[in-house]
C-alpha cells in the first residue's frame, strides 16, 4: 500500500503529537515527584496547579497536532477518492469510444478496424494454440440492382438483412464485420470444411429469404481461404486468398435476384 506525501505527514503529526504528549507527560511527573520530597505543603499544592496546567497544554496541543494531521488526511483521502473516481469515468468513456470506433453504424457489426483489431488477436492465439481458423470473404450479389430499384434506405435495410443472417450463422466467438459497401467477412475457428461452412451459410439464407417474404432475395458470392498454424499467413494474406476466390466465383457466375414487379 502507497501513501501520498499529505497522507504521510497526516499520520507523522499524529504520531508526533502523540510521542510528545507521552513524553511531556513522563517528565512532568518525574519533576513533580522530585520536588515533592522537598518541598512544603503549600509548595506542593502550588506545584501541583502548576504541574497540572502544564499537562493540560500539552494535551491540548497535542489533540489539536493531531487534529490537523487528521485533518490533512481526510482531505488527501477524499483527494485521492475523487481523482481515482475521474479516472475511472475517463477509462469508462475511453472504454467506449474505443468500441463504437469498431462498430458499423448500419449493421451493428465490427467494422474494418474491428475486425482487424480482433483478428490480429485471434491469429496469435490460433498460432499458440495449434487451432485452424477459416476466413470468409462475403459479397453482396447485385447489391447496386437493390439500391437502384428500391432505393437506398432499402439498400440499408437489405445490408441489416445480410448482417442478420451472419450473426444466426456464426457463434458469438466468431469475429463477424462489415468491411465497408456491401462487403461483409467472418473469421471462424474451424468447425468443418469450408465448403459445409459457406453451405451452412447458403441454409441460413435461403431461410431468412423464404421468411421474409420481401420484394427481393439476398445472395451472397463466398470466397474462403484456411488458416494453418503450421504455415501461418498474416490476415492481409488471407484476405487476399479470400477475395481471390470469390472475385473468380463472381466471373463465373452472376447471380441476380429476383425482383418483384
Amino acid at each position: 500500500m502507497t501513501f501520498s506525501l499529505g497522507r504521510k505527514l497526516a499520520l507523522s503529526a499524529v504520531a508526533v503529537s502523540l510521542l510528545l504528549g507521552a513524553l511531556t507527560w513522563t517528565a512532568i511527573r518525574a519533576t513533580r515527584t522530585s520536588a515533592e520530597l522537598e518541598a512544603s505543603n503549600e509548595e506542593r499544592e502550588s506545584l501541583t496547579r502548576r504541574t497540572s496546567a502544564a499537562v493540560g497544554l500539552t494535551w491540548i496541543a497535542a489533540i489539536l497536532f493531531a487534529g490537523a494531521g487528521y485533518f490533512f488526511f481526510r482531505r488527501d483521502l477524499a483527494a485521492r477518492r475523487n481523482v481515482d473516481v475521474a479516472l475511472r469515468t475517463r477509462e469508462q468513456h475511453e472504454f467506449e469510444l474505443r468500441a463504437l470506433s469498431l462498430v458499423d453504424d448500419l449493421t451493428g457489426l465490427h467494422n474494418r478496424r474491428g475486425f482487424l483489431t480482433l483478428a490480429e488477436q485471434q491469429i496469435k492465439l490460433a498460432r499458440r494454440n495449434k487451432r485452424e481458423l477459416v476466413l470468409l470473404f462475403i459479397d453482396m450479389d447485385d447489391f447496386k440492382l437493390i439500391n437502384d430499384r428500391f432505393g437506398h434506405q432499402e439498400g440499408d435495410l437489405a445490408l441489416q438483412r445480410a448482417a442478420r443472417v451472419l450473426r444466426s450463422t456464426f457463434r458469438d466467438s466468431d469475429i463477424i464485420a462489415r468491411l465497408g459497401g456491401d462487403e461483409f467477412v467472418v473469421l471462424a475457428a474451424e468447425t468443418g470444411t469450408s465448403a459445409s461452412i459457406i453451405q451452412r451459410l447458403r441454409q441460413e439464407l435461403a431461410a431468412r429469404n423464404e421468411t421474409d417474404a420481401q420484394r427481393y432475395t439476398i445472395s451472397f458470392s463466398v470466397g474462403a481461404a484456411r488458416f494453418d498454424p503450421e504455415a501461418p499467413p498474416t490476415i492481409e494474406e488471407l484476405l487476399r486468398t479470400a477475395d481471390s476466390m470469390l472475385y473468380e466465383q463472381k466471373r463465373r457466375r452472376r447471380p441476380t435476384p429476383a425482383l418483384a414487379d
